[in-house]
């Protein structure tokens, strides 16, 4: 079973001093608790759903990507985030385990960063989902009856601009951007990622409207998870 928060995971990385030499996604799936099935780093790396590509501050306990050469061949290197630093097969030499701050593959291996993910091998790692650790927007109260469109000068709104900014779900093409850092409006930016998320995510199993101009009480809690009070109309 997959660790269930990053301090699981950086445990069980700082548990190894050793490792077989250029077997990098083997250990970091190993510190996650995840099953073999992509055969190198960049395998994995393309295969992921959720990926976060050039993002340099990865949370905790993410698997984070480099790829070979300037064309992208070769097997890639996948390290995980320990908040500050890294935790790194190879590092400092080979057949070690160490931390650095993330600049030892371009430096020694002359490998790009790619970014970081919050799947592996096809799992989901359950502290990544919807963009990892959030700032003051991803906890506190959150009213259902201000999540409506030209809704101004609210902090619900704020934090729904938040969640879907930060939501691995809605394409980059229909993220609303933060608006202002507090008081944001629900604007036509906004009626878009909304209407997005309806249609395109949880259509099938959540009741709601689908024109992105408001939400419901189940749609609420779905997009906003335990995270948040949800005070329902």
């Amino acid at each position: 079973m997959v660790v269930q928060t990053a301090n699981e995971a950086v445990a069980n990385a700082d548990g190894y001093g050793s490792c077989e030499p250029g077997m990098c996604l083997k250990y970091v799936r190993t510190w996650l608790e995840i099953p073999s099935l992509q055969p190198d780093a960049i395998g994995a790396w393309n295969a992921a759903k959720h990926k976060h590509p050039g993002d340099k501050k990865p949370p905790k306990g993410a698997p984070i990507f480099w790829k070979s050469g300037s064309g992208g061949s070769g097997h890639g290197h996948i390290a995980l985030a320990r908040g500050s630093n890294m935790r790194s097969t190879d590092i400092p030499s080979s057949g070690r385990v160490g931390n650095d701050p993330g600049d030892w593959p371009r430096i020694h291996w002359g490998q790009s960063y790619l970014g970081w993910t919050e799947d592996l091998n096809g799992i989901l790692i359950p502290y990544l989902k919807g963009g990892g650790e959030p700032d003051w927007r991803a906890g506190g109260e959150v009213y259902v009856e201000k999540l409506h469109q030209f809704q101004a000068d609210s902090e619900s709104v704020s934090r729904l601009r938040w969640r879907l900014q930060n939501h691995a779900e809605v394409p980059n093409s229909h993220k609303p951007g933060l608006g202002k850092e507090s008081g944001a409006t629900y604007d036509i930016e906004v009626v878009e990622a909304v209407r997005y998320w309806q249609r395109n995510v949880v259509a099938d199993d959540v009741k709601g409207p689908t024109d992105g101009t408001r939400m419901s009480n189940q749609q609420a809690n779905r997009l906003f998870g335990d995270a948040y009070n949800v005070i329902e109309e």
